[in-house]
């Protein structure tokens, strides 16, 4: 498939601010700019999914990422930002399937789920309702199109790391590991199309 010149230039800058981060993290250690690096990232794959006609849905789960990770990246209310995130999983979700009787199912069941949980404590209670959020999300990308598949499992091997960073004794090396699968995993949803238009 050809590429138009609107494409490859969002995955040159893409590709100019990802090495940017990986320099800023790995030659550099100057987390600072990194971080300010890896939220322009996130930026751009939403303005690109922003000005792409129709699929409501994306648009909806890339506004929910930006929200999101500003909270993960510059403040420590991590709640708010795992939180939020767990509603960009759910478009995802409701972009892969688009089946009403499934999704009226599967909502009444995540809200069950997660009053029951709130018992537990509400850290508790939305990392575990993210963790069926983003496996959700997964799963369901099985038959919505390589791109999507592919940018899923991404999302997941983040996060596996994340967990890695998060654990009582933390994998040190987790945390400049998380964004080259992270990354990716936005550039292939911004880029992404429903199985039935991708080619």
């Amino acid at each position: 498939m050809k590429l138009s010149r609107q494409r490859i230039l969002f995955i040159s800058i893409w590709a100019f601010l990802t090495c940017g981060f990986l320099v800023s993290d790995f030659l550099l250690e100057n987390f600072s700019l990194s971080n300010k690096l890896k939220y322009a990232v996130v930026v751009l794959c939403a303005l690109n999914a922003f000005v792409q006609k129709d699929d409501f849905l994306k648009k909806a789960a890339f506004a929910a990422t930006l929200f999101a990770d500003f909270f993960i990246i510059f403040t420590d209310i991590y709640s708010v930002g795992v939180t939020v995130f767990c509603a960009a999983h759910i478009f995802y979700f409701l972009r892969n399937v688009r089946d009403v009787k499934k999704l009226k199912i599967y909502i009444v069941f995540l809200f069950v789920f997660l009053t029951v949980l709130i018992f537990a404590g509400y850290l508790n209670a939305i990392a575990a309702f993210y963790a069926l959020c983003l496996l959700n999300n997964f799963f369901s990308s099985f038959r919505a199109g390589k791109t999507i598949f592919v940018a899923a499992l991404l999302f997941v091997l983040c996060d596996v790391f994340v967990l890695a960073y998060n654990l009582p004794r933390p994998v040190s090396a987790a945390g400049l590991i998380i964004w080259i699968f992270y990354a990716p995993s936005q550039l292939l949803y911004s880029i992404s199309e429903l199985r039935n238009t991708e080619r």
